[in-house]
């Protein structure tokens, strides 16, 4: 069966000008992980489109909103929207874009509690968004003169507390996803894989792991334990609120179970469809080798649109049960 590309870039209506909708564009690669913040986009247009003809710098500006959409034989799918961060002044015309996040950069914050939930701070400095936060009690907190992004940026790098947006809802302190009605999305290496150069897979036999548990407590105090092998790879794990070393130390245990099995790691590389957000789970199918199926979360993807192509680069995160 033949795939025909086909992609549609909106520019909906702004103060200034009417929307704007073009039906060709040269490339496209999106960026999208929970470990990054901000999901990014980057466009690259072709030559002379008529609804630029009086300047794409003069239509297309900074804050914009944008929408983009991918797909095979004119079955469109929303793969990106956000707003424009930049456009270049260079020919071809490079327009650079963020998700929601770039809002927050300019939402100003000046707070400060004797104690607070990670809810209750999540709300106050993002207010008018769906929200879906972990339950986390933070302890004391003094912001001032910043940016709610800034928070978001300053609670990942202090407490290992990440941020990102799905769709509009801002979701904090959750990596994947705990909606067990979700299925895994399926994969086959003879079917829709197109490429594991960078996956490997790994025996549990011949893997030294050691996992290390820290706990974050309120005030910036922290509880650590390890487990496993004391000269293995490293996998370090966050949990909150948790005092109690033998509740910590059953955590880790049970961390280097889970990890020390037989499984795939790395990147593969898929067809545009099906179409795989971070956080979801997928399945591997291993035709040759069925005991190697499996399932794991998605930790990162990277689409591109080029060369009469669509690629979807998914980064493997644990194994999911």
């Amino acid at each position: 069966m033949y795939l025909a590309m086909c992609s549609q870039l909106i520019f909906p209506a702004t103060p200034s000008r009417a929307e704007i909708e073009i039906r060709r564009i040269t490339s496209c690669k999106i960026e999208s992980s929970w470990s990054s913040l901000t999901d990014t986009a980057e466009i690259v247009l072709p030559h002379n489109i008529s609804d630029f003809a009086g300047g794409v710098r003069t239509l297309l500006r900074r804050d914009d909103p944008v929408i983009i959409r991918l797909g095979y034989n004119g079955e469109l799918v929303e793969e990106f929207t956000g707003y424009i961060s930049e456009v270049s002044a260079t020919v071809p015309v490079v327009i650079r874009c963020e998700d929601e996040m770039i809002r927050l950069k300019y939402l100003k914050v000046n707070k400060s509690y004797k104690s607070v939930s990670l809810i209750q701070l999540i709300s106050d400095i993002a207010p008018g968004y769906t929200t879906d936060c972990a339950d986390i009690t933070l302890g004391a907190v003094r912001l001032q003169n910043t940016t709610a992004a800034a928070v978001l940026q300053m609670l990942k790098d202090k407490q290992k507390i990440y941020s990102y947006f799905k769709g509009k809802t801002l979701v904090v302190g959750k990596i994947y996803t705990d909606d067990t009605t979700v299925p895994p999305v399926k994969f086959g290496f003879k079917r829709n894989i197109v490429s594991d150069t960078n996956l490997s897979f790994r025996n549990a036999d011949d893997m030294r792991l050691k996992i290390e548990v820290v706990s974050y407590l309120p005030g910036g105090k922290t509880v650590k334990v390890n487990a496993g092998d004391p000269d293995g790879e490293e996998s370090r794990f966050v949990h909150y609120n948790i005092t109690d070393t033998a509740t910590l130390q059953k955590l880790a245990n049970d961390h280097y179970t889970q990890m020390k099995k037989d499984g795939f790691a790395g990147t593969f590389t898929a067809f545009g469809i099906p179409l795989v957000c971070h956080g979801q789970k997928v399945e591997l199918l291993d035709e040759d080798y069925p005991d190697r199926s499996g399932r794991y979360y998605v930790d990162a993807t990277q689409l591109t649109f080029a060369e009469a192509t669509i690629r979807r680069e998914i980064t493997l995160g644990r194994r999911a049960l």
